[in-house]
């Protein structure tokens, strides 16, 4: 059988190795479609058995192509601290609590037991 043959038997062998490896699908295509490359351009025959050669090349074409890959920067919008965490929460909760409030039929009962909720107001005072 040639090789081309062969690594379109076992595709899916290649395919879940590299999946394995980058944990993205699409990566993992792509890893195994660069590998069938190499393998098909050497003219070099693997030396015992077939798929450990080829396992091998999908293993440093993995590594060198995430040498190749643009590596993600973190923004400095990301809350670093406790306290910025739970402003950004404060914040949302503050939106959503408003959305909710000017959707309610009756603004100042709501009004009223969000001050009570969140202990403004005593219950006698309601």
């Amino acid at each position: 059988m040639q090789l081309t043959e062969q690594l379109a038997k076992d595709y899916q062998y290649f395919f879940n190795c590299a999946r394995a490896l980058t944990h993205n699908e699409d990566v993992a295509r792509d890893i195994v479609q660069e590998a069938f490359l190499k393998a098909q351009k050497t003219r070099a025959q693997p030396n015992g058995n077939y798929k450990t050669w080829m396992v091998r090349i999908i293993y440093t074409t993995h590594f060198d192509s995430k040498k190749r890959r643009p590596v993600l920067e973190l923004t400095t919008d990301i809350p670093t601290t406790g306290n910025q965490l739970k402003q950004v929460q404060a914040t949302e909760l503050g939106e959503r609590i408003n959305a909710i409030r000017t959707q309610h039929p009756h603004q100042e009962h709501f009004d009223l037991f969000l001050d009570y909720a969140l202990d403004e107001v005593s219950y006698r005072d309601v």
